[in-house]
């Protein structure tokens, strides 16, 4: 039996929300990428960080360990 929540005083729709925190997750990402003052290991590191937030998610990346 399928449930459907709704919301009807939010003033935003729930899409419009989830696709901001999937921009933002994206522009995360990338300003890690392009930070000129991290050296090869520490951007290494942070990508480790994001596949680890990403798979916290439930978004698996595989061969990626």
């Amino acid at each position: 039996m399928p449930v459907q929540i709704t919301f009807p005083n939010l003033p935003v729709n729930p899409n419009d929300l989830v696709e901001m925190k999937c921009f933002l997750a994206i522009e995360a990402i990338r300003d890690i990428l392009e930070d000129k003052d991290l050296t090869d290991q520490e951007c290494a590191m942070q990508i480790r960080y994001i596949i680890y937030t990403l798979e916290s998610e439930g978004i698996h990346i595989e061969n990626r360990r």
